[in-house]
């Protein structure tokens, strides 16, 4: 069934695949070639999917590696206080401290496509790079026909990732000054995760109403 859009556009769950690679490469970013580039990538793939939203922006490209770069790093980096840390613990977490509840959540995840974190790269194992990549191989492995992984992933997307993230946003987006390529980058998190929950809890309706359906044909 195609997802859809809060705008009623149908995008099929295919269509998010070069978004979401987009996004885990924003946020694993290190310099501000590398941020420029997954960040066209996400505006690229918003585009060609007719999604309204980038279109309101009206920005044509982004800012340049250097400006972009700085932007990056006040937000989700440092050295001052960061102000949007992309950790999960920060957002699910009392105490807001790394190796917590969050982070055990995304480390089972982890365990459940049989890997220790899905990437080498030291970041923190509730880093939305990591979890963003972990989305990814959840779901290519269920397009693929393996059916074991779909409670895992429903429980990780449904009970972790779409509780942290709307928070994440919400911070990114309203805080003053922020990036416009950073908002347009957020933006397109927020339609995923938004489109692929609503998607998960449309099917449990629909299996929860199955039976009494069933039920009136008697």
């Amino acid at each position: 069934m195609p997802h859809q859009l809060d705008n009623g556009t149908p995008r099929q769950p295919t269509e998010w695949n070069a978004t979401l690679v987009g996004l885990r490469d924003f946020f694993a970013a290190r310099d501000g070639l590398a941020m420029v580039s997954a960040s066209v990538a996400v505006i690229e793939a918003a585009r060609a999917s007719s999604d309204t939203n980038i279109a309101d922006f009206g920005i044509v490209a982004p800012e340049t590696a250097e400006e972009l770069e700085y932007a990056f790093n006040r937000l989700f980096v440092g050295p001052r206080t960061v102000v949007a840390p992309p950790y999960a613990s920060v957002y699910l977490d009392s105490d807001r401290r790394l190796m917590g509840n969050a982070t055990r959540a995304a480390v089972a995840a982890y365990h459940e496509l049989g890997v220790l974190a899905p990437s080498p790269d030291g970041l923190p194992e509730d880093h939305l790079a990591l979890e963003l990549e972990a989305a990814l191989v959840f779901r290519d492995l269920i397009a693929h026909g393996r059916a074991e992984f779909a409670a895992p992933w429903r429980r990780f997307l449904l009970d972790h990732l779409a509780v942290w993230t709307p928070a994440f946003v919400q911070r990114v987006l309203t805080l003053p000054d922020v990036s416009p390529t950073i908002r347009q980058v957020a933006t397109q998190l927020s339609a995923w995760v938004a489109d692929e929950t609503q998607a998960y809890r449309r099917e449990s309706v629909l299996r929860a109403d199955q039976p009494r359906h069933l039920d009136q044909t008697l």
